[in-house]
């Protein structure tokens, strides 16, 4: 059998990962090789055999031989179970082959950690379309993947001087002044953001900083920038909030996300 596939991405490790599940702790797996093996012994105790689903050897083996292809450098591949040495097949170690060693009891997952020699650098892999598949189908199509891995480094705490920012963008166009739904004719839409924006100004935590966007055919905001969240700031924002309207105009958002993201 050969699967092939990509990896998953470990951003804590630095390093991609592949499992294969074992039989431990799937116990519809456990159940479906108990049946099999009833029907080939004819009732015969796991047990005797090497048990399964109560954690003992169970009685078979897996024979399993992994061969990467990688645009990096690979450095290394760790295992949680006993692996044969990594055996490069390039010269410039992209291209490896490892296997598990030989009579392994595939009684749990199998894990492998690939580790690159340069995990930040930038990757880019292309694939040509199928010459058989259609023209403009999903086989038929080139597929192109890039990867970006960024170093960023940690901030000391000690610099870390606030608690973040949190910026509320609130839509104020006319239609905001529609009900919530047919059943409910009292409730508007404003009137519901209304509702939301206070009981989340009031669980902001002390020390960030804030700030309220209302747009429409324009779009204002409450503050010139963010305000550290005080008391005096959050009285203020709350009493503009209850009187906020849904008097702007039309929908349009993308002046003021561009005003929030410069």
């Amino acid at each position: 059998l050969c699967l092939r596939g990509s990896c998953n991405h470990q951003r804590a490790s630095w390093c991609r990962s592949l499992c294969f599940p074992g039989g431990r702790g799937n116990r519809e797996r456990q159940q479906r090789w108990r049946r099999i093996w009833n029907r080939w012994t004819g009732g015969k105790s796991l047990t005797a055999a090497g048990s399964g689903p109560q954690g003992e050897s169970v009685p078979y083996t897996l024979s399993l031989g992994v061969h990467i292809y990688s645009p990096s450098t690979v450095q290394s591949v760790q295992s949680n179970c006993p692996l044969t040495p990594l055996e490069f097949l390039s010269q410039d170690n992209t291209e490896a082959k490892v296997s598990l060693s030989p009579g392994h009891k595939f009684d749990r997952d199998v894990e492998l950690l690939l580790y690159y020699g340069q995990p930040h650098q930038p990757t880019a892999i292309l694939e040509a379309g199928q010459p058989s598949a259609q023209p403009g189908s999903l086989m038929g199509d080139t597929v192109a993947m890039l990867s970006f891995y960024p170093e960023i480094p940690s901030i000391p705490s000690s610099q870390m001087t606030s608690k973040g920012e949190f910026i509320f963008v609130v839509d104020r166009s006319g239609s905001m002044d529609c009900p919530m739904n047919q059943s409910n004719y009292e409730q508007t839409r404003i009137s519901s953001a209304r509702d939301t924006l206070l009981l989340l100004l009031k669980s902001l935590p002390v020390g960030c900083y804030f700030n309220i966007y209302g747009f429409g055919s324009y779009f204002e905001s409450y503050f010139p920038e963010s305000v550290e969240y005080t008391q005096a700031n959050m009285e203020t924002a709350v009493q503009k909030v209850k009187s906020m309207q849904a008097d702007m105009g039309g929908t349009e958002i993308l002046q003021v996300l561009q005003d929030v993201y410069s």
